[in-house]
């Protein structure tokens, strides 16, 4: 049986009738420290989910938050039984949050973006004109990434050349505002990564995948939770999940090292040449060979124990979270 092509498509025109289809829809949200963010982002969510005329539901997972999260997801989960909440017992990361909150979803379509509003929630009627249409995954694209030069956009493309290999969904400007069907989700569902990175996963399953860009609002309220160590955390689940360029990085250190073995012989012949001491000779060049080969080695064992402890960490299987509280059954 002929497999079916994985096709990623840009479409313009989704403005298809979306009501009168018996269907739900699973909005799953990760939370970090958005207590002043929420009741808009629930307003304005709640305010086009009602226009689409699906059956909904929304769950907004708390990773840990230390301010008032918790409480404003209480206060709305006991005005609207279409609500619901899980609150993690420590910060355990956003893919952690959004994996829980998939976990959790019973939707048909299930979609996931930030509750910041910087995802608009407008782009949700867009995305089930391309579901309607046959994709069982709908990614986002940013349109107006910042432009010029940063040392931060210079890391970030260097990191997205890196991961993606060539494949277009792991490209910079693609995001965490998704949807997927049920059974997209539920392939999604069957990676039992430790370290996850969502982004890459996705793009493991296959199904039709149509793209949707949209242009990124700003913070509503409050400051970007992703400072430099999670991100960097971050870089590195996706590193090391999705690239093999550390082990062609030995590779090609093997190759610098036999080029400088043979500068280095070259150098002694020169050395040779000029009538300088035996022991300046040989110390000079030893002390050159010592240096670059331990260096070598030394960055390929710190590569090799990287692996090895993702490893060890994927054997021990641990859970990716804990719940403190929830409303769900």
């Amino acid at each position: 049986m002929k497999q079916k092509r994985y096709i990623l498509k840009e479409e313009e025109d989704s403005s298809a009738m979306l009501t009168g289809v018996k269907t739900k829809i699973s909005i799953v949200c990760p939370a970090f420290q958005e207590q002043d963010v929420l009741p808009a982002f629930y307003s304005e969510l709640t305010r086009v989910l009602q226009s689409c005329g699906f059956d909904f539901e929304i769950i907004i997972v708390d990773d840990g938050s230390g301010d008032g999260t918790l409480l404003v997801l209480r206060e709305i989960a006991l005005s609207d039984p279409k609500f619901f909440y899980l609150s993690f017992s420590k910060n355990f990361g956003h893919q952690a949050a959004i994996t829980a909150g998939l976990e959790k979803a019973t939707g048909d379509v299930i979609i996931t973006l930030d509750s910041d509003l910087q995802h608009p929630p407008d782009l949700i009627i867009k995305m089930l004109g391309l579901w309607k249409q046959g994709n069982d995954v709908v990614l986002s694209k940013r349109q107006d990434l910042p432009t010029g030069f940063s040392p931060k956009q210079f890391l970030r493309k260097v990191f997205f050349t890196l991961v993606g290999n060539g494949v277009e969904s792991l490209k910079a400007e693609y995001s965490d505002y998704r949807l997927l069907s049920r059974r997209a989700l539920d392939s999604l569902l069957q990676f039992k990564e430790s370290h996850r990175y969502l982004r890459g996963l996705v793009s493991l399953i296959g199904y039709p995948t149509a793209v949707v860009s949209f242009k990124p609002a700003q913070r509503f309220a409050g400051q970007t939770k992703f400072g430099f160590l999670k991100l960097f955390s971050y870089a590195l689940d996706a590193f090391f999940s999705f690239s093999k360029a550390p082990i062609k990085v030995i590779y090609g250190l093997s190759c610098l090292f036999l080029m400088l073995s043979v500068v280095c012989f070259g150098w002694f012949v020169v050395a040779s040449y000029l009538g300088l001491e035996w022991g300046q000779r040989s110390s000079i060049l030893m002390g050159s060979l010592i240096f670059f080969c331990s260096s070598g080695i030394s960055f390929g064992q710190g590569i090799c124990a990287d692996y090895i402890g993702r490893i060890y960490e994927q054997v021990k299987n641990r859970p990716l979270f804990f719940v403190k509280e929830t409303n769900i059954d």
